[in-house]
């Protein structure tokens, strides 16, 4: 009997039922993203991006999400963050999170290097963003860091030529991982994090994306567009009102703020 041959799409699919077979973990819910966005189910994949940056492990006092900064993985709190829509109600704890590990004694690190670009990038600082550079490509024997600094440098400076070339580095970068390095056997090897949550801020400042790799997907940033900002934030384990609490909260805030900024001065006066 001739036995039939696993596909790519089978072994996504096996990596995603393992990934969900551990809800609670963040690291769990990021893997379990990269396999939906290869499978195209980029709802599910966005809401595993969203729950990664939330509550994940039950049981102890500290968020799931902040196990990646316990790894020295800051970059992945603004890759998820990007790769969620940028919701507005962790913006907040974003910024607190990376600016808390410039302090730290790994905040020196090439990885806490492109999490400050990131963020750079995020408030529309480009000019730091670009200051990231030197230190990104100081060892060009670490390909994936060197080529993402690259990627910085062209988004910063707006240069399409520099960024296509750049682009392609971390994609080839990120297929030598894949391949034959510390990715082969995860998820995240399943895309580049990094060129998609570039790729995503280099779009918003008119550059044109020209990328096509197995390790690059246009339609989930194409579906990003479409989903981003104030979304449904899950800070529980059920679905429902108790899931949604902290948006409401933060919604009737804003209705709130949004009507008293109507009314007169004159009448506030009296």
């Amino acid at each position: 009997m001739i036995e039939k041959k696993t596909t790519l799409q089978d072994q996504i699919k096996e990596a995603l039922a393992l990934s969900e077979a551990k809800p609670d973990w963040s690291f769990s819910r990021l893997m379990a993203a990269m396999c939906q966005i290869r499978l195209q189910n980029y709802e599910a994949a966005q809401e595993n991006c969203l729950v990664a940056l939330t509550n994940c492990t039950y049981g102890k006092e500290e968020p799931g999400y902040r196990a990646f900064i316990g790894t020295s993985e800051i970059e992945k709190l603004p890759e998820l963050y990007i790769l969620a829509g940028q919701p507005d109600a962790f913006w907040p704890q974003l910024v607190m999170e990376v600016d808390a590990f410039r302090q730290d004694p790994r905040g020196n690190s090439l990885a806490a290097h492109y999490a400050y670009a990131l963020l750079d990038f995020l408030v529309g600082e480009d000019a730091k963003a670009l200051l990231h550079y030197a230190p990104l490509t100081k060892y060009p024997k670490v390909k994936e860091m060197f080529a993402i600094g690259e990627v910085v440098a062209a988004i910063a400076q707006r240069n399409q030529q520099s960024f296509d070339d750049a682009l392609k580095h971390l994609l080839i970068a990120h297929r030598g991982m894949a391949k034959f390095g510390g990715l082969r056997e995860t998820p995240l090897g399943y895309l580049c994090l990094s060129a998609m949550c570039l790729a995503k801020l280099a779009r918003e400042r008119g550059l044109t994306i020209n990328a096509e790799s197995e390790y690059f997907s246009q339609a989930y940033l194409a579906f990003l567009d479409q989903h981003e900002g104030l979304l449904d934030w899950p800070i529980s384990r059920e679905r429902g009102i108790g899931k949604r609490s902290l948006i409401w909260l933060y919604n009737w805030c804003a209705e709130c703020a949004r009507m008293i900024a109507r009314i007169p001065a004159a009448l506030l006066q009296k």
